[in-house]
């Protein structure tokens, strides 16, 4: 995470966002009354989805028993090219 000051970001605003948007990098900008931080909608679409995943008992049981099955070696190699054919 990249810090910066309210004073720099509003100087180097297209520089700072720039950053955000290619290096997946998030900013966090210091204000007197309170911090904020940037990301961009990429991020913060996988950020919220991974919430919505995980916000149920089930869903983190399945993806627990696949995390173990996939250590055990009981994972199935799936050709990418032929996966939707």
């Amino acid at each position: 995470m990249v810090a910066t000051t309210m004073k720099k970001f509003t100087t180097h605003i297209d520089e700072l966002f720039n950053q955000v948007e290619n290096d997946s990098e998030q900013l966090m900008v210091q204000r007197a009354t309170g911090d904020m931080v940037i990301l961009s909608l990429t991020d913060y679409n996988s950020l919220m989805e991974t919430l919505h995943q995980l916000r149920s008992s089930a869903n983190i049981a399945h993806l627990q028993k696949s995390i173990e099955q996939a250590n055990q070696g009981k994972s199935i190699p799936v050709d990418i090219d032929n996966l939707w054919k």
